[in-house]
């Protein structure tokens, strides 16, 4: 069955390693009802910056779009390295990294709060690990 919150890929041959990342795990995580309720309660437009590589992330309400590039007004912002933007996304040393000061985010508290409820694995019931 597939899920009503899409994921779709804004010029996919001009995106990026870490663009594709970012879509393939919102893709999973949006398989899963939950997280794709999770997922639709986001508004406006998520800065992502992997290692340089950035990324536009703009949910909407049927869906997310991934884009190359930055966003003109985004609500949050996430600067990471590669790495570290994959254990987050992987559900793993988050905390570490945000005091290790390797992940920076900056902007709404809400909007970052649902994007990390949407991302990671989930336990059984749905909820994160």
């Amino acid at each position: 069955m597939r899920s009503a919150y899409g994921v779709s890929v804004v010029r996919p041959e001009r995106l990026h390693l870490a663009g594709h990342m970012l879509a393939t795990v919102l893709r999973r995580a949006c398989a899963d009802p939950r997280r794709a309720r999770r997922a639709s309660r986001i508004r406006g437009a998520v800065a992502v910056d992997a290692g340089g590589m950035r990324t536009c992330l703009e949910f909407e309400t049927g869906g997310v779009r991934v884009c190359a590039g930055a966003c003109d007004h985004p609500r949050a912002s996430i600067r990471a390295p590669l790495d570290v933007l994959l254990d987050v996304a992987l559900g793993r040393r988050l905390v570490r990294h945000f005091l290790a000061g390797r992940l920076r985010a900056r902007g709404g508290p809400l909007t970052l709060a649902r994007l990390l409820g949407v991302l990671g694995p989930a336990d059984e019931r749905g909820g994160r690990l």
